[in-house]
């Protein structure tokens, strides 16, 4: 059975709630390509999440819902040009001037699509195009992708620091068990190691923070602090977006992560330019994940565009006076 890359349209007077678990099966064949992307041939994860977008924004241009599942046969050195395509497109699109000689050509995006989409064409349709796949990305991809994106970022921790460990004398710790959402668990050899350095048991922690019995003084000490869990996002003006929509937003994508939004304080009148959000300490691997591979990252809620990038306090106070929290430190727009 082939699932397409949207869900289909809803009966406006029904309202249906769709488990983690259904969205994922319905969006198993865009999984697995994705699963090909950033595990197989080893792609970064935060521009494969955007290939993949462009891809079913593709798919729906050309009406060929075939597209993704035709993919999935392709051998992995054309997968892999193929996203090496769709990356320099986005980067196309991206540019208010056409950045390449009108002649350069996308061999396989211009296969897939029958010939019919061309570098110049997506430039100059890039006002549908940006839209377009900025929804897929985030009604789709960042909902559909999330446990394969904390899976790679886990095991690629994992690989590090065991490979650290051959190099320094470990530390006495004992190794927690790999995260519930690790389908099959960590290599056997691995799990056998019963011994990791300090630097892996602090990765791990912040990946998949444990709660087991956080009510004590030791575990309370060890909550990374509010700064740390922070996300700074800014608006653009005339397009003004309220704390409601935020909160919906990032609640419908990744769930009970919020656990404070500071909006910027203006006048009645005013339009806030910028927010800061500090995610619960359980929820932290939700920044990595959202903005992994960048330094900032654009999206768009009710579209109108938002820039995020992980919150760097300015003026922080001394050592000596503890840490600093978002609501009392200086930010402005970028």
């Amino acid at each position: 059975m082939v699932y397409s890359s949207c869900l289909p349209p809803k009966d406006p007077g029904a309202n249906i709630v769709v488990s983690k678990e259904e969205f994922n099966l319905f969006h198993n064949i865009d999984r697995q390509l994705f699963t090909r992307l950033v595990v197989v041939l080893g792609r970064d994860t935060s521009e494969s999440t955007h290939v993949m977008s462009f891809i079913m924004w593709l798919e729906r241009k050309c009406k060929d819902l075939r597209m993704v599942s035709n993919l999935l046969n392709w051998p992995d050195n054309l997968l892999n040009d193929l996203a090496d395509e769709v990356a320099l497109a986005l980067n196309c699109i991206e540019s208010p001037q056409f950045p390449y000689s009108h002649d350069k050509i996308l061999p396989l995006v211009h296969n897939i699509t029958r010939g019919t989409i061309s570098l110049l064409y997506l430039h100059e349709i890039r006002m549908e195009v940006i839209p377009g796949v900025t929804k897929l990305l985030n009604d789709v991809c960042l909902r559909a992708f999330t446990d394969i994106i904390q899976q790679v970022h886990y095991e690629n921790a994992r690989k590090s620091m065991i490979s650290n460990a051959y190099l320094h004398p470990p530390m006495m710790y004992y190794a927690p068990s790999p995260p519930a959402w690790i389908s099959g668990g960590a290599n056997s050899s691995a799990r056998n190691d019963d011994q990791f350095n300090q630097e892996f048991k602090e990765i791990l922690a912040k990946l998949h923070l444990t709660t087991t019995n956080a009510a004590t003084a030791n575990e309370m000490r060890l909550l990374p602090a509010a700064d740390d869990r922070t996300i700074f996002m800014t608006f653009s003006k005339g397009y003004p977006i309220s704390e409601s929509e935020v909160r919906e937003f990032f609640t419908r994508a990744h769930g009970d992560i919020i656990e404070s939004l500071h909006m910027q304080d203006v006048q009645s009148l005013e339009q806030p330019l910028f927010a800061r959000m500090v995610v619960r300490p359980e929820a932290m691997n939700t920044i990595d994940t959202f903005l992994e591979g960048a330094g900032k990252v654009k999206f768009a809620i009710n579209g109108k565009h938002v820039w995020a990038r992980k919150y760097v306090p300015k003026g922080n106070k001394s050592p000596s006076s503890g840490p600093s929290s978002p609501s009392s430190a200086t930010e402005t727009p970028y």
